[in-house]
């Protein structure tokens, strides 16, 4: 295979200012990047625009390759940022749909850089007529295994396009523009290194990790250390349930801008991806807004009050609305109908809703001793959290059913203090990243919260949370009652 992909364009070049209204960025701005296929030119090229313009719904006039959110750096006059790993594991999924053989070798080479770098873990290598595709998880969470949800979601496929020398140089020489220094490549001598010797060495010991069964690149025969020893005595379960509600305790109302990533297995075991922006609003104990938009339309509204959870699917031609009460709820009920998290669910998997007394929970270690895992009964039977005893901060939470299945589970990454109106000396913290997993619909849901306030339950606007109005305004045609008897069979 030879494909053309000339290096005369430098990916990696901020262009500095938004493409929708040519207004330059302000440094430490957030701003989103994008990558695009141009007429007459084989290399993608770089395309950027302000948070407003995307979530306006502006996009690039060429074909879309894939995007992230980052920042402009420290100098206003700087023409190169490097992408942080976050941005590029952003990239490497929305590139997930490519079909072209130059942008299935860029994604190709960019997850064994991912590889080599920790940021996905090679779990397996399938082979079809003569064809390979990778597959990838990402990385574990801090703490290692003890902290991954029970049961993972899918793994994610990388084609093998079957490289030459050739198009190796290219790509290499792409990526290296894109990612320079922040790999560990020293200039032009690491470039031609890797040109040389390095791309053969990575490529063959993915090759070998994957037949002895190792998914990272660390190194095949290495022995897994022992799981570290816990440093003092365990504590209390109800010392740790009171500093994870302090944390949580000026949570009680939050508002921020969101992005969301739904990703799903259909009937015919085909993946999907829905993916946009919008705007979350919850106000403890139930109610619940998560609007998603695109293409400044809104696609997706999850939401709930004290008495009823709802969920508008307005993609298609007939827009549906799936309604429900809280006292008749049953997690497959909603997971059959394409609801991809119960939206009281999402209070717990976001770490924000306090835990009841301690009088029925467990404590132990987990397997990292620096965490805990605290157990209770739960909507469904079982909550399961991982906390950190000294922060109150859960890295990850399980819920369980009567039979001790995981129902949904969620990762908690990235941290953020949260701004109080009105009380400057609140110690609010929440996760800004939430990855959820729906084992039965085999979904998963990625949430990222921009800036989350709490600017007080009144000032959030009761028609928010108000089912008849909000069908009204969604213009759902369509109602499938979740409560009733041919839902709720089996």
């Amino acid at each position: 295979m030879s494909t053309s992909l000339s290096t005369g364009v430098g990916i990696g070049r901020s262009t500095g200012v938004c493409a929708a209204s040519g207004r330059a960025f302000k440094v430490g701005e957030r701003y989103v990047a994008t990558l695009v296929d141009r007429p007459g030119e084989a290399a993608p090229a770089r395309v950027e625009f302000s948070i407003e313009a995307w979530n306006d719904g502006q996009r690039p006039k060429e074909r879309l390759i894939g995007s992230w959110r980052t920042s402009r750096g420290e100098s206003s006059s700087e023409s190169r940022q490097l992408m942080s790993d976050d941005e590029l594991i952003e990239l490497f999924e929305e590139m997930a749909g490519a079909t072209e053989p130059k942008h299935l070798a860029f994604r190709y080479v960019l997850t064994l850089m991912l590889v080599r770098r920790r940021q996905l873990r090679l779990v397996g290598e399938r082979r079809h007529d003569g064809k390979s595709t990778l597959l990838v998880r990402h990385k574990l969470p801090p703490g290692g295994a003890a902290n991954a949800p029970a049961q993972e979601a899918p793994a994610m496929e990388v084609i093998d396009p079957g490289l030459d020398d050739a198009t190796i140089n290219d790509v290499i020489e792409q990526l290296g523009q894109v990612l320079g220094g922040a790999w560990g490549w020293d200039g032009d001598e690491g470039m031609r290194h890797m040109r040389t010797k390095g791309w053969r060495a990575l490529a063959s010991g993915v090759c070998a990790c994957v037949l002895v069964g190792v998914p990272t690149m660390a190194g095949c025969a290495q022995t897994p250390p022992a799981p570290p020893t816990p440093t003092g005595p365990l504590p209390t379960v109800q010392d740790v349930i009171a500093t994870y509600n302090a944390r949580v305790e000026r949570l009680e109302a939050i508002e921020s801008p969101v992005e969301l990533v739904i990703r799903a297995t259909d009937a015919e075991g085909k993946e999907t991806k829905e993916q946009g922006e919008g705007n979350l609003k919850m106000v403890r104990p139930r109610k619940i807004a998560l609007r998603i938009d695109k293409v400044a339309q809104t696609f997706f509204w999850l939401g709930s009050n004290d008495e009823k959870y709802w969920w508008f699917d307005l993609r298609g031609d007939e827009k549906v609305a799936l309604v429900g009460t809280h006292a008749m709820a049953k997690p497959e009920v909603a997971a059959r109908f394409g609801l991809p998290v119960h939206p009281v669910d999402l209070l717990d998997l976001a770490g924000v809703a306090p835990l009841e007394s301690g009088e029925k929970a467990s404590i132990s270690w987990a397997k990292d001793g620096r965490h805990v895992v605290v157990e209770m009964p739960g909507r469904w039977g079982v909550k399961r959290l991982t906390i950190e005893p000294k922060s109150g901060e859960a890295s990850a939470v399980e819920i369980l059913d009567a039979a001790l299945n995981v129902v949904v589970s969620s990762r908690l990454e990235k941290y953020e203090a949260v701004k109080v109106r009105g009380d400057a000396a609140a110690t609010a913290r929440m996760a800004t990243k939430l990855v959820a997993r729906v084992p039965s619909a085999k979904a998963s849901v990625e949430l990222l919260i921009h800036s989350p306030v709490n600017n007080g339950a009144a000032r959030i606007k009761d028609a928010n949370f108000v089912y008849d109005e909000l069908k009204r305004v969604l213009g759902a045609e369509k109602e499938i009652d979740l409560d009733s008897v041919e839902a709720q069979a089996p």
